[in-house]
């Protein structure tokens, strides 16, 4: 005898349900969703957190100690105690379904229904688990670009990201030449690939030996400095060990101990960050000591045919050691890659430059967006004493007419001094 397994469309009783089954997987989507970011860069998740997590460190004055000599007096300080703070941000966000959407086959089972105490509702699991994707996109793409000062509608405002912290650190003096834990290199532009693979070996070498005892010196990059270093040390070596680069954990011979740890995460640009393993902390506060991080579900006044979904939580980053031993950032700069995908920016074409004291790129026509087979002509314009060398993906062309393919681009001019 066949069996009729009808749609049944949820209540907004059961869809709440689901909700609250689901909420820890949820609240804790950008820590889940994107585990193996936070593995591939070595970034501690702290899950639980309190509203303001303090760390206490301790900066130690070394290299003081001498050989004993009978009769010497040797008095040092031995160093000096500040605070590193993880402190969490609210953020929240609304989402809209189709409450004809969440349509379960029988037999199903929603845990405090039918008495069975189990999930079985594939659909609406499915939904619920993509709304806690787009949410976690949001909250990781401040992972190194957010910037509370920002303010509350900016996209980069949620949290204070890594680059918000090494900025602070800079303008208080923390993080400087003279404390060992900057250096001022020249720009990884792809101009010359040997040259940018010798500035890198420069950066690694100058490195702080204490750093470099670690098994493990792990620097972070955007994927576009990791190919142009890459590149440089293939042509430099003329193809050696060509095979296995493209391995995350790839070393290089004049570099063994550096893992060039690379991310769309990290933007586009040429910033080199240097740290041990589990330096950088990303924390989420689900205790609800900053307000209540839960996932709401309701009905919409203006139409029963919408369920209106709201998610909340609380998170934040933290650098816990900016000393020399642990950590050391380049002069070079890394902003966000505009074009993320997604319903909202599938139709743009973003452009940019190397260096904006060099030169600057006109779009013509400019307009927010564009639709696939539209002509969009670049225009690379060089400042005095400088000249346009290429764009990115190698064209040479310029001014330059691309057709627009109809998903997120983004091109950037690269421009190089005369003198």
């Amino acid at each position: 005898m066949a069996v009729d397994n009808k749609n049944i469309t949820l209540s907004v009783d059961q869809v709440q349900t689901v909700a609250r089954v689901l909420e820890p997987d949820i609240l804790e989507s950008a820590s889940l969703v994107n585990n193996s970011v936070f593995e591939q860069l070595k970034i501690n998740v702290i899950r639980n957190l309190e509203n303001v997590n303090s760390l206490m460190v301790f900066d130690r004055k070394v290299g003081t100690t001498r050989r004993y000599r009978a009769g010497r007096k040797v008095e040092n300080k031995v160093g000096y105690i500040h605070e590193r703070e993880l402190k969490v941000e609210l953020s929240m966000n609304r989402y809209t379904e189709n409450a004809q959407n969440f349509r379960e086959k029988e037999p199903f089972s929603i845990a405090g229904f039918n008495e069975t105490g189990e999930l079985n509702a594939p659909v609406s699991e499915f939904i619920m688990r993509q709304i806690a994707i787009a949410y976690s996109s949001d909250v990781m793409s401040n992972l190194f670009f957010g910037d509370y000062e920002k303010g509350d509608d900016d996209p980069y405002g949620l949290y204070n990201g890594f680059f918000a912290h090494i900025n602070r650190d800079i303008n208080r003096g923390l993080i400087s030449v003279k404390n060992h834990n900057y250096q001022v290199i020249d720009p990884i532009d792809g101009t010359d690939p040997k040259a940018d693979y010798q500035t890198f070996v420069q950066f690694y070498e100058n490195l702080d030996p204490k750093m470099l005892l670690a098994d493990t010196v792990y620097i972070y990059m955007s994927t576009q400095t990791r190919q142009r270093i890459l590149r440089g040390y293939m042509q430099t070596y003329s193809g050696f060990q060509v095979e296995g680069v493209a391995n995350p954990e790839y070393r290089m011979t004049e570099t063994p101990k550096a893992q060039l740890c690379a991310h769309p995460a990290l933007g586009v640009g040429d910033c080199l960050i240097a740290t041990t393993e589990y330096n950088f902390e990303f924390g989420t506060d689900l205790s609800g000591s900053t307000g209540d991080a839960k996932v709401m579900v309701n009905i919409s006044p203006d139409d029963f045919n919408v369920y209106i979904f709201q998610i909340q939580t609380a998170q934040g980053t933290r650098i816990r050691q900016i000393t020399s031993d642990h950590f050391c950032v380049s002069s070079g700069k890394n902003t966000p890659i505009k074009s993320t995908g997604g319903e909202y920016t599938v139709d743009t074409v973003t452009t940019s430059v190397n260096d904006e004291s060099m030169g600057s790129v006109a779009v013509t026509p400019n307009q927010p967006s564009y639709e696939a087979g539209d002509k969009i002509t670049m225009t690379a314009t060089a400042k005095e004493r400088h000249e346009f060398v290429k764009w990115d993906d190698g064209a040479t062309t310029n001014p330059r007419t691309i057709v627009f393919s109809g998903n997120p681009e983004h091109y950037q001019a690269i421009f190089k001094a005369t003198v």
